[in-house]
């Protein structure tokens, strides 16, 4: 698989860097809110029923209070400051988000959540592509991303307006990912917003996002100094796509049909370069070249934006 958009490396990450991406790392955290935290549910909770007004609560109201203050204390924003909670990720194709104010820094911030739920399941596997800003997104992804746009815009707006603050996008893994395109979709179409969305400062901060845009050659990686990716080495999610599942399966097709044993067999699986083994490497990459044209394939690819290593 290729792709036209080109990474941008940092060569050091300094102390402001690394404090920011901590920072919004935690706001990604707390959209996971009471399962991935009970420790801070139970304190949450414990706040609630010495309030005196546990009467004022429905079932509803109480698992909203109860996320938001699990947020407010994975991040040190004030409840008052949390706008938006929309959690629960009922229906496909629209994970959980919330939106507060970070004060601290100065940004109106919507953080996006990771796969928690089934229907978060049927987005992330909804993987063909979808004609996206002149090239090629993850299709339950893009129309995540578009869903939450339509839902927030006048929100975001209001707040911007009112504050004068900068925008930031982030999330998790899925909520990674929607994070990006979604900044992509801002940044590509701000020219057509409301003067506080087109004037303000917009960053994301995505952590272990999947594979989902390829701009063909169309010119959106010019965003891509607006968008931070932290991505661990070993971690599969961020090359986890069709076209790269459907590369592997080739290779594995390939390495079966040799005549090797079962050590060979796992050192070539795993590249481990020996005299033996560099023209079995040669021709496995002339195996791929004739039966998968890179070219015709617009599976999205990885959008990876100064990816930084903590």
């Amino acid at each position: 698989m290729t792709s036209n958009m080109q990474p941008h490396f940092n060569k050091t990450l300094d102390r402001a860097d690394a404090v920011i991406l901590s920072r919004y790392m935690d706001f990604a955290a707390a959209s996971y809110g009471v399962l991935f935290y009970p420790r801070h549910a139970k304190s949450s909770i414990l706040r609630l029923i010495t309030s005196n007004s546990m009467e004022s609560y429905s079932i509803g109201s109480l698992t909203s209070s109860i996320s938001v203050n699990v947020i407010s204390q994975m991040t040190g924003v004030s409840p008052d400051d949390i706008i938006v909670t929309q959690l629960k990720g009922e229906n496909p194709l629209r994970p959980g988000y919330y939106i507060s104010l970070d004060r601290e820094n100065g940004c109106v911030v919507v953080v996006i959540r990771g796969t928690l739920t089934l229907s978060d399941a049927l987005t992330d596997v909804s993987c063909l592509s979808k004609e996206f800003l002149g090239g090629w997104a993850h299709h339950g992804i893009s129309v995540s991303a578009e869903a939450i746009y339509e839902e927030t815009k006048g929100i975001l707006e209001n707040l911007l307006k009112r504050t004068g603050y900068d925008l930031v996008l982030c999330g998790h893994s899925l909520g990674g990912g929607t994070a990006v395109l979604l900044t992509l979709f801002l940044l590509e179409n701000r020219a057509t917003f409301s003067e506080a969305l087109s004037k303000c400062n917009i960053k994301c901060y995505a952590y272990a996002p999947p594979p989902v845009f390829n701009d063909n050659g169309n010119g959106a990686s010019k965003w891509c100094d607006h968008i931070t990716t932290v991505i661990n080495g070993e971690d599969i999610i961020p090359r986890t796509s069709l076209a790269n599942m459907f590369i592997l399966l080739m290779q594995l097709q390939f390495i079966e049909k040799l005549d090797l044993s079962l050590w060979d067999r796992c050192s070539l699986i795993r590249e481990k370069k020996s005299e033996r083994l560099e023209d079995l490497l040669l021709g496995m990459e002339e195996f791929l070249s004739k039966h998968v044209d890179m070219d015709a394939n617009h599976e999205a690819s990885c959008l990876i934006c100064q990816p930084a290593s903590l």
